[in-house]
């Protein structure tokens, strides 16, 4: 963005910016589907709108962790955060940093939990682990366990050049033995890697991935992060939805060519 605080030239920029995308990607084709989650501190995605393209507010819950220490972020939880941080017993639950057995075993922890509660899986194992392969050092596995080394709970977290997002994974584990909730150690174990681990220098904040669903949005406010808004983007009309459904039958291998050839790319933040 430029630096004039006029909205006019800031609004003139943000324009063309867009007109570059649309036309970089042929967004506007009819043979083109077009969806993007924008970065909180995106604002104006009014010019995609007005080019046809369909808009949808959505939230998210954001921990500053720029210029911050752990007792700062510690102090900024509900009290029952607190208290299962400062309650932790590391002998009786580690969390650990895994590979990708480990992302398998949190994967199937995620499809058992969505059984439960009749639901369909939003994604095959094959893409998680091409994604994990792809993203490389992008990617951590975190994950709880007993002290004999039995899975508890793991979450995946995903990296941009600047925030670290709680992926997939810190599913509701029917192991009821511990005084703290597995989750909650796994999110206060990212969060103080973020804060001290040289190799995540530039990340500045944690994204808790979504404040969408009124069940969950109590647990995730909890850790004192921002509620922020975000915009999610779209190709107009029916088109998208029946694109989802066909990448759906492709892409878990459902058709006559074995491996489906079609590739999704995420953008993460910047």
């Amino acid at each position: 963005m430029p630096t004039s605080p006029k909205p006019r030239k800031r609004e003139s920029v943000n324009k063309k910016f867009v007109r570059s995308v649309i036309e970089h990607l042929e967004a506007n084709s009819r043979s083109t589907l077009f969806r993007i989650a924008c970065d909180p501190r995106y604002g104006d995605p009014r010019p995609f709108r007005w080019t046809g393209f369909s808009i949808e507010p959505s939230f998210t819950y954001q921990l500053d962790l720029e210029s911050t220490t752990p007792d700062d972020v510690l102090h900024s939880f509900s009290s029952d955060r607190r208290k299962e941080i400062r309650n932790w017993d590391d002998d009786l639950l580690v969390v650990r940093t895994g590979g990708m057995r480990d992302a398998k075993q949190t994967y199937e922890s995620i499809r058992a939990r969505y059984r439960e509660q009749n639901l369909k899986v939003p994604h095959e194992w094959a893409f998680v682990r091409d994604l994990i392969e792809t993203l490389d050092d992008r990617v951590r596995m975190y994950v709880a366990e007993t002290a004999e080394g039995e899975f508890v709970s793991g979450v995946l977290v995903l990296y941009s050049n600047d925030t670290a997002y709680n992926w997939k994974g810190s599913t509701k584990n029917a192991n009821n033995d511990f005084p703290v909730s597995p989750n909650s150690v796994l999110h206060w174990r990212i969060i103080e890697d973020i804060l001290e681990d040289p190799a995540l220098d530039s990340i500045e904040r944690y994204d808790m991935y979504s404040a969408n669903e009124e069940r969950l949005s109590p647990y995730k406010s909890s850790f004192g992060g921002k509620l922020e808004p975000y915009y999610i983007i779209e190709s107009p009309g029916l088109g998208l939805k029946a694109a989802k459904g066909a990448y759906q039958l492709a892409a878990h291998g459902k058709t006559p060519f074995g491996r489906s050839p079609v590739k999704s790319l995420n953008l993460l933040g910047n």
